[in-house]
């Protein structure tokens, strides 16, 4: 039967949405076939798209080598500019086999967005392998702070990512699109692809379908501060997290949502149609937290561990001593004297001879003032989840440094980490205050993080996020009765001091002056109501605000414990071997399932 005109051009119009959908779900930044070999192409598609304004974005490669010689492929992902105070790059090599095809994912670092005077941002992706001629392709987004970042499954996005997107316009929430759409099979498996969104979206469907692999790393993620949103058609749906018990019981939400809370994120469950999402949803992710914006506001002056660092002493006397000094001997000096008329060709001898003096000179100077390497302070929260499957510890490690004369400023790490610069106050020695006008340059490759990480006489300061393999546990053994503190073992693996234990019978300290060695009972006795806030708001103040609050919110869970650790410096990750700590904390933490039997929390 002949299609009327309104029912064509609906038709028309999901046909392109669809498409527009599909599109925006795998973007291509890089397709190339090499013209030296028929048959062998390389292929770079963004996994989630390509803007962010913080943590690091996934792409899919697909490499074809139709040569008879196995080779290796050298990928370049860089970003930066003249107009912003830190460039990225990071390197990944790809070997392919001869005559084969090999598709893998690829983590790229995002520079913060505090490093840059705009949301402009430019990427450039380029391929180099022996044998071909280098391949390089550019484009650029636009990453406004007005709107978080979000991916929706394709399932979700077919029918809304549009409407939504529309609605965010007419309600004036910035120029950015609502989000991006993915495939779910495409996700990754490691949790710092994750780390560039603010918000996960995901059907119920796309959820239950992912692989192990990659469950684990969006939980990993959400343990570590991300959040993650299910919509299914069931209202009686549970995300099912096998060997990852939720750690307090789901909360309702206005909006109808049941909220598990999972360390220091969250995964909601939210009930729509199968079709459409209701429209009201774009005020709520208005509202939601952003990633970048404790990068650049929870380290500034209000940040405790930087307030105790105190200031850096400037001498102006002796750097106009040493200016108007060189300034003497390499003009006057040197052009009357050292080579005066007549012997004018001794100012190529001199000349460098008094520019080389005046470096060794400065860097006597540093070195006396302050000396090789440099001084550094850092705190931690080491989130322990090793029961059934999961056994990660969870740590976000925050630091600050002062270097004086640093000759390698790059370092390397083993462990899969996620580093990211913050935002300290202004001063001459923060090299990404916006006055200082120069450029600093980062480098990811592989267990190799080279460039301006730590410069000589800066201060810098880190945020460091790892999730680490761990098997250590407290171990219950039972209630000793009424009231009576619970049997617990300590098999952590590392001795720890002032613990608490927040449980539906009360709340219970370690008594002072005792420790609880690996191997061990732990000693324990009743500690007063308001004992956890107490205990919480002592030993988080040197932790940035963001980190302290959720400190706070894992405090009204049944069953968490907390504790500090002895020797912090066996937890810590380490980023420079030339930085001399005078503060190091470790506040562990975790959850005793057994424990956790309370309907409401504990005080």
């Amino acid at each position: 039967m002949p299609m009327s005109a309104p029912h064509l051009s609906a038709g028309i119009a999901a046909c392109l949405c669809a498409g527009f959908v599909t599109a925006a779900a795998q973007e291509v930044v890089l397709d190339h076939d090499y013209r030296e070999r028929k048959g062998t192409s390389v292929k770079i598609e963004s996994i989630v798209g390509t803007l962010a304004r913080a943590g690091a974005l996934p792409y899919r490669v697909t490499i074809r080598n139709s040569t008879n010689t196995s080779r290796t492929w050298t990928l370049y992902f860089e970003e930066g500019g003249s107009w912003r105070s830190l460039n990225y790059e990071t390197i990944h090599r790809i070997e392919v086999p001869a005559g084969s095809s090999v598709t893998s994912t690829v983590i790229v670092p995002v520079p913060p967005a505090f490093t840059a005077s705009s949301g402009y941002r430019p990427h450039s992706y380029s391929a180099v392998a022996e044998g071909f001629d280098p391949v390089r392709r550019s484009n650029s987004v636009n990453a406004g702070e007005d709107w978080p970042v979000l991916a929706m499954s394709r399932t979700l996005a077919r029918r809304n990512l549009i409407p939504l997107g529309e609605r965010k316009e007419e309600l004036n929430h910035g120029d950015q699109p609502f989000g991006s759409s993915f495939d779910p099979s495409h996700l990754p498996a490691d949790w710092r692809g994750y780390s560039a969104l603010d918000v996960l979206l995901l059907d119920e469907e796309s959820w239950k379908g992912l692989a192990t692999g990659v469950r684990q790393a969006i939980l990993e993620w959400v343990r570590l501060g991300g959040r993650c949103d299910i919509f299914s058609t069931d209202p009686s749906f549970d995300p099912g997290l096998p060997g990852a018990p939720v750690s307090a019981p789901a909360r309702q939400t206005r909006l109808g949502w049941r909220v598990h809370s999972l360390s220091l994120g969250e995964i909601r469950a939210a009930t729509w149609n199968g079709e459409e999402l209701p429209r009201e949803l774009v005020n709520h992710y208005h509202t939601v937290h952003r990633l970048e914006h404790s990068l650049a506001r929870d380290y500034g002056k209000g940040w405790p561990l930087f307030a105790r660092f105190g200031e850096r002493r400037f001498n102006v006397l002796i750097v106009f001593l040493l200016l108007f000094g060189f300034a003497v001997i390499v003009a006057p000096v040197n052009l009357f004297v050292l080579a005066r008329p007549g012997r004018r060709h001794r100012l190529f001898l001199t000349t460098p001879l008094i520019s080389l003096g005046a470096v060794v000179v400065m860097a006597t100077i540093i070195l006396l003032q302050d000396g090789f390497g440099g001084i550094g302070m850092r705190v931690a929260l080491a989130d322990l989840q090793a029961g059934g499957e999961e056994r990660r510890l969870y740590l976000t490690q925050e630091q600050v440094t002062r270097t004086g004369l640093v000759f390698e400023t790059g370092f390397s790490q083993q462990e899969t980490i996620e580093i990211a610069p913050v935002s300290l106050p202004e001063s001459r020695w923060n090299p990404l205050s916006r006055d200082r006008g120069s450029l600093g340059d980062l480098r990811f490759s592989g267990s190799r993080y080279e460039g301006d990480f730590f410069r000589s006489r800066n201060d810098q300061g880190y945020r460091i996020r790892a999730a680490l393999p761990a098997r250590a546990r407290l171990e219950f053994r039972g209630e000793t009765g009424d009231g009576a503190p619970p049997d617990l073992f300590s098999s952590l693996g590392y001795p720890v001091e002032k613990m608490i234990v927040n449980t539906s019978g009360g709340v219970f300290v370690m008594p002072e002056g005792t420790r609880a060695d690996p191997g061990t009972p732990v000693p324990l006795e009743p500690g007063g109501e308001s004992a956890t806030s107490r205990w919480i708001s002592k030993h988080s103040r040197l932790l940035s605000e963001s980190l302290r609050e959720q400190v706070e919110d894992l405090g009204k869970e049944p069953g968490r414990w907390f504790a500090l650790a002895t020797t912090p410096g066996d937890l810590l990750l380490d980023t420079k071997e030339a930085i001399r700590w005078k503060t190091e904390a470790v506040i562990l933490t975790g959850v005793v399932p057994e424990l956790a039997t309370a309907t409401s929390p504990a005080p």
